[in-house]
């Protein structure tokens, strides 16, 4: 099992919607290796090979790109995920954000899954 760590190189919770090529290529591998899964699969694959830095960076690279190129996507910012005894786990969560997302940009989801990723607490 491949473990990938991609380091945070911006502030997701900067006003300034931030998209580089390497976003880009996030969505392109995301698309190529989990794209055709179901959703449980996708996000079981996410969560297996995955850890969670890895995962808040494309959930936020995932986000900065619908907020820069796709007209209807919410504005605010991602909520923040925390683990509770009677909830799913955090890397549960940000793999189903992900899903919901990538989704989105994908023309497959709609707005209010992606506002159910967004905090309820301001801009």
């Amino acid at each position: 099992m491949e473990t990938n760590v991609i380091q945070d190189t911006h502030d997701s919770d900067s006003d300034i919607p931030y998209a580089s090529q390497l976003e880009r290529c996030i969505l392109a591998e995301i698309r190529e290796k989990y794209g055709k899964l179901d959703k449980q699969l996708f996000k079981r694959e996410l969560s297996n090979n995955l850890d969670i830095t890895s995962l808040l960076h494309i959930r936020s690279s995932l986000h900065d790109i619908g907020r820069l190129s796709h007209t209807g996507y919410p504005s605010g910012r991602l909520v923040e995920r925390t683990s509770r005894s009677d909830s799913a786990p955090v890397k549960e969560k940000i793999a189903d954000d992900i899903y919901t997302i990538f989704h989105f940009l994908e023309g497959d989801g709609n707005t209010s899954e992606v506002k159910a990723c967004m905090s309820r607490y301001g801009k």
